[in-house]
């Protein structure tokens, strides 16, 4: 993995597009059903993600969610990973 993010393989890399802009979004969404893992139980815990866009050089665009609610997998915020995200 390089610095500006996860590594493709292309065959020409010449002809590779070039990242212009990465955006990433907050969301949060309630949970409206019981939800348990391991034994938890998470209700009343709201649902964080990220919405991340990726443009290229030659204008083609990529959206994708991320999933960050705090303590359900790990430490992360959703902002630390947006500053994160954004920083690169």
């Amino acid at each position: 993995m390089n610095q500006s993010g996860i590594e493709r393989w292309v065959e020409d890399p010449a002809s590779a597009a070039r990242i212009s802009s990465v955006h990433a979004d907050v969301v949060q969404i309630p949970l409206k059903k019981t939800y348990s893992m391991g034994g938890q139980d998470f209700s009343g815990w709201d649902y964080y993600g990220l919405v991340v866009r990726v443009r290229t050089e030659d204008g083609v665009e990529g959206v994708a969610e991320v999933f960050v609610t705090p303590g359900w997998y790990g430490p992360d915020t959703p902002g630390s990973c947006q500053f994160l995200i954004e920083l690169v």
